[in-house]
């Protein structure tokens, strides 16, 4: 099972999918997509690791965290 935490103005948002349920793994690249698209950065992070970047959707990643871009002033 992955997991996409998405941190945001509305708090953190889980979004869980299953390698074994297609349409679960179609409903997270979907939204992964989407938030790239409103210009959060993706992360793949692993225990004991630092993160690492990613740009593309990946099923196999257990776990994933969607960062909002910063804006300062």
């Amino acid at each position: 099972m992955g997991v996409m935490a998405t941190l945001g103005r509305s708090g953190h948002v889980v979004t869980k999918w299953d390698v074994e349920q297609p349409e679960t793994v179609d409903e997270a690249r979907v939204k992964f997509n989407e938030l790239r698209g409103q210009g959060f950065t993706a992360f793949r992070t692993i225990a004991e690791a630092k993160p690492e970047q990613i740009r593309e959707f990946d099923p196999t990643e257990e776990n994933i965290l969607m960062l909002p871009r910063f804006v300062g002033g």
